[in-house]
């Protein structure tokens, strides 16, 4: 299960599934708000696995979890960044499973 738990009602748990495109920028595919951080890591989880079955591994799928200010994601005025990032799950080729980081530093450079 996901590296992360935390709950708080002032928060929405942004969960942001990416793949690496053709010019190996970031491209956002979906984003879901979650009221609790297990339920983002759920989703993250089961992303990953959908994503990589159907469409295979070379597309380097990610999904970043955020925590974000409720006003400011009800004001669609937030962003992933390094103030904001609590984890990102990895396909992981090699063992075939999600894996998590949940400390930093995370790395931005990809997103354009």
């Amino acid at each position: 299960m996901s590296a992360i738990q935390s709950t708080d009602s002032m928060y929405v748990f942004a969960a942001v599934l990416s793949c690496a495109a053709l010019d190996d920028s970031r491209d956002e595919r979906d984003t879901e708000g979650f009221d609790d951080s297990a339920a983002a890591g759920r989703w993250a989880e089961n992303q990953l696995r959908e994503h990589v079955a159907h469409d295979g591994s070379a597309w380097e799928w990610r999904v970043d979890v955020a925590r974000i200010d409720r006003a400011d994601w009800d004001a669609d005025s937030w962003h992933m960044g390094a103030e904001t990032i609590m984890a990102r799950a990895e396909w992981d080729t090699a063992t075939g499973a999600v894996v998590w980081q949940s400390g930093g530093p995370f790395s931005f450079a990809e997103y354009v």
